[in-house]
C-alpha cells in the first residue's frame, strides 16, 4: 500500500482546522492557547479515511504570518495539498505565501476547498472562483478541482473528501530514496517510556529495533516501538506520520529540526550547493552574501548565499546555482527541497533542492562552475558518479562518499562503480575506505609521479631511486596512498618504472660511474673492511681525493644502495662483512650467555663508548638483540630452537 500525506494551506481564519475536523473527527489544535486564541499556531495531525483502500494522514499547518516558520515544519512532506480559501474573503497573502511554498516545495497535485460558503454570497463566491483561477493558473494546481463547502453546516464536505481520493488516486507511484528519513516535528519524555518523537516518513521503511542515526549529533538510537496515529506497528514506511519510542538514551533530547536516518547515508555539514528558483514577488532579486532563513525538511537554521552565476545578483523569477553557507549543520540528500526567508521584515524569497550535500567551498562566482553544477544537477547513475570523481581530480572519493552526495544505494554505488571499472574509466581500490580515482585524475597522477621520477634522476644521477614515502609527498600529496599504491603498480606493470623494496626508479634509469669513480670507491670500501668497527668517514676520504662534495654524497649513497656499507649512524659506515663477523661473535656469546652489557661489548669489540652505543641501538633496530634494562639480550636467529 501507498501510503500519502494530505497537507493545508492558506491564511488564517479560512477555516482549515474546521475542515480537518469535518473530514476526520479529529481535533487538531491541541495546545491550551491556541483553543484560548481560536487560532492554530503550531501543526496538528489527524487519520483521514478516504477508503478505497487509501491510507492517508493529514497535517494542518497554521495560517497566521507569524508561524510560516511552523507551517514550513509541516509542509515538506506532503503528496498533497488542499488549499483552503473563504468564500467570503477570497485570496490573501497568506493564500498566496502559502500556495507559493508548496510549488517551491515540489508539490504536484492538490484540490481546492472554497470554504465558508454558508456566509458568502453567491455572487462573491463566483468572484471568488475566478481570483482562485488566477493564482493557480499554469500551476500545478491548474485543473485542480475547485470544491465549494462549509465545515459549520457540513455542505459540500463529503465531495472535498471525494475529490481528495480522486486526485490521490491520480498520482504515480512515488520515486522515493530507499533508505529512512523522519524528520522530527515533536519531540518529548513520556515518563515509562523514555523518549518520543514524531514526525512524517520521507522514505524508507523502519520496524522496531531498527538503528538510526540522529542528525545533527550522529548520534546512534535504537527504536523500540513504533506508533502510526496512536495505534502501535511492526512496520512504518514513506508517507505515513509516525512516532517512534527511541530505546537508547540520546545525549540531548532530539527536538524539531533534528533528522532521523539509516546509519551511513547521510552526512552533517555547513554547505550545500543548490539551485535557487527566486519568487517573482522578489522585486529586489537576492544579492551574492544576502543573509538569509533555510528552511527544509523541520529545521530552520541561518545561513548566508554565495551565487555562482556570473552576476552578483539573482533577479526575481529567476533561476541560478548558489551555495549556502549555514549557522549550523544539517544532513541532507541529492533533491531534498528548501525554502529561503528574508529575516526581516519576514519574506519568502524561494526555494530549490540540493544538488551536493556535501561539496567544497567555492569562494567565488564562476560561470563555469555555475554550470559545472547544473550538469551534475541533470546527471543521473553512473554519470553522476563521474562528475564527481571528475571534480574530486587526483584526490578521489570514497564510495562512502559517493553514496552520500548521490542519494544511490551502496548496492547501485558498486554495480555502477564496477561497470565503469570494467571500461577503466576508474580506479577503484579495495581496501575497507574504498577509494575511486576517475581514470583522468589518475593520468594527472601517473604524469606527476613520472615527473618527479624524471626531476629526481637529473639532480641525482648516482641514486637507483627515490623513496617511496618522498616520491607520494612530491607526486601525490592530496592522492589517499592507496590509491597512489594503484598507479604505482599501474605503472609498473605498464614498464614505465621500477620499484625495489622502498624505492622507485624510472625503469630506464641506470645509475653509471667511470673507472676512476669505480676505483676510488674500491679503496674506500677496502678502507672500512681494513678499519673494522672504527672506519674513517667516506667522505673525508673521498674529499682527501678532490671529489666534489655533492658528488661525493652521491657515491656514498651509491655504495649504501649496494649494501657495500651499512650506515649505522651519521658518520659511521661500517661494511657489510664487518658487521656479519660482529653478528657471528654475538652468536658465540650467546652459546655460553645472551645477556651482556655495555662494558662486556666495548672489550669484546675493542670499541669506545662513541662507536658501542651507535652499534648496539641497530643491533637493536635489527633484532639481533634487545634492550633489557642496562643489559641486551641476544636474539635467537630466525628459525633457530630457543
Amino acid at each position: 500500500m501507498i501510503h500519502r500525506i494530505v497537507g493545508t494551506a492558506g491564511h488564517i481564519d479560512h477555516g482549515k482546522t474546521a475542515l480537518v475536523r469535518a473530514l476526520t473527527g479529529v481535533e487538531t489544535d491541541r495546545l491550551q492557547e491556541e483553543k484560548e486564541r481560536g487560532i492554530t499556531i503550531d501543526l496538528g495531525f489527524a487519520p483521514l479515511d478516504l477508503g478505497r483502500g487509501q491510507a492517508v494522514g493529514m497535517v494542518d499547518v497554521p495560517g497566521h504570518e507569524r508561524f510560516v516558520r511552523n507551517m514550513l515544519a509541516g509542509a515538506g512532506g506532503i503528496d498533497v495539498v488542499m488549499l483552503v480559501v473563504a468564500a467570503d474573503e477570497s485570496v490573501k497573502p497568506q493564500t498566496r505565501e502559502h500556495f507559493h511554498i508548496c510549488r517551491l516545495l515540489g508539490v504536484q497535485a492538490g484540490v481546492i476547498a472554497l470554504t465558508k460558503i454558508d456566509v458568502a454570497e453567491p455572487d462573491l463566491l463566483e468572484i471568488v472562483q475566478e481570483e482562485v483561477k488566477d493564482l493557480v493558473n499554469g500551476t500545478f494546481l491548474q485543473d485542480a478541482e475547485m470544491v465549494p463547502c462549509s465545515a459549520l453546516t457540513g455542505e459540500g464536505v463529503e465531495e472535498v473528501r471525494m475529490a481528495l481520493a480522486r486526485c490521490l488516486e491520480a498520482l504515480p507511484p512515488p520515486r522515493r530514496p530507499d533508505f529512512v528519513r523522519l524528520p522530527v516535528d515533536r519531540a518529548f519524555t513520556m515518563r515509562g517510556f523514555g523518549t518520543v518523537i514524531t514526525g512524517t516518513m520521507l522514505s524508507g521503511r523502519l520496524t522496531p529495533g531498527s538503528e538510526l542515526i540522529l542528525w545533527p549529533d550522529e548520534e546512534r538510537l535504537r527504536v523500540r516501538r513504533v506508533e502510526i496515529h496512536g495505534r502501535e506497528v511492526e512496520e512504518a514506511e514513506a508517507g505515513q506520520r509516525t512516532a517512534l519510542n527511541l530505546a537508547s538514551s540520546a545525549r540531548r533530547t532530539p527536538a524539531r529540526g533534528d533528522l532521523l536516518a539509516t546509519p551511513g547515508r547521510l552526512q552533517a555539514g555547513r554547505l550545500l550547493d543548490v539551485r535557487l528558483d527566486l519568487l517573482a514577488s522578489c522585486r529586489d532579486g537576492l544579492k551574492d552574501q544576502s543573509r538569509i532563513r533555510f528552511h527544509m525538511g523541520t529545521a530552520v537554521v541561518e545561513a548566508r548565499v554565495r551565487l555562482l552565476g556570473r552576476e552578483p545578483v539573482l533577479g526575481a523569477g529567476t533561476s541560478g546555482m548558489a551555495q549556502i553557507s549555514l549557522a549550523s549543520p544539517l544532513a541532507a540528500t541529492p533533491g531534498d527541497r528548501f525554502i529561503v526567508r528574508r529575516p526581516s521584515p519576514a519574506l519568502t524569497l524561494g526555494g530549490g533542492h540540493v544538488v551536493d550535500p556535501s561539496p567544497r567551498r567555492h569562494r567565488r562566482r564562476n560561470l563555469e562552475l555555475g554550470d559545472r553544477l547544473d550538469e551534475l544537477d541533470r546527471a543521473a547513475g553512473g554519470r553522476r558518479l563521474m562528475h564527481l570523481l571528475e571534480e574530486a581530480a587526483e584526490a578521489g572519493l570514497t564510495r562512502g562518499a559517493l553514496v552520500i552526495r548521490t542519494g544511490l544505494s551502496p548496492e547501485v554505488v558498486d554495480k555502477e562503480l564496477g561497470s565503469l571499472a570494467a571500461k577503466d574509466a576508474v580506479v577503484l581500490d579495495q581496501g575497507a575506505e574504498g577509494w575511486v580515482l576517475a581514470a583522468a585524475g589518475a593520468r594527472q597522477v601517473s604524469q606527476a609521479i613520472l615527473q618527479v621520477l624524471a626531476d629526481f634522476h637529473q639532480a641525482s644521477p648516482l641514486s637507483p631511486g627515490i623513496s617511496l614515502e618522498e616520491l607520494r609527498r612530491r607526486g601525490a600529496p592530496r592522492t589517499p596512498a592507496s590509491l597512489t599504491e594503484q598507479v604505482l603498480t599501474r605503472l609498473q606493470s605498464s614498464g614505465k618504472i621500477r620499484v625495489e623494496g622502498r624505492r622507485a626508479a624510472l625503469a630506464a634509469h641506470e645509475v653509471q660511474l667511470d673507472a676512476a669513480e669505480e676505483a676510488m670507491l674500491e679503496e674506500v670500501v677496502e678502507a672500512a673492511r681494513q678499519a673494522g668497527l672504527d672506519p674513517p668517514d667516506p667522505l673525508v676520504l673521498l674529499a682527501a681525493r678532490n671529489v666534489d662534495p655533492r658528488r661525493a654524497e652521491a657515491l656514498v649513497m651509491v655504495l649504501r644502495e649496494r649494501a657495500t656499507l651499512l650506515r649505522i649512524s651519521d658518520g659511521l659506515l661500517v661494511h657489510h662483512l664487518v658487521y656479519e663477523d660482529l653478528k657471528s661473535l654475538l652468536a658465540r656469546r650467546r652459546e655460553e650467555d645472551p645477556l651482556f652489557d655495555v662494558s662486556w661489548f666495548k672489550e669484546a669489540t675493542g670499541t669506545s663508548r662513541r662507536i658501542a652505543i651507535p652499534l648496539l641501538e641497530y643491533l637493536d633496530a635489527d633484532r639481533v638483540t634487545t634492550r633489557r634494562g642496562n643489559q641486551r639480550y641476544i636474539m635467537a636467529p630466525t628459525g633457530a630452537a630457543t
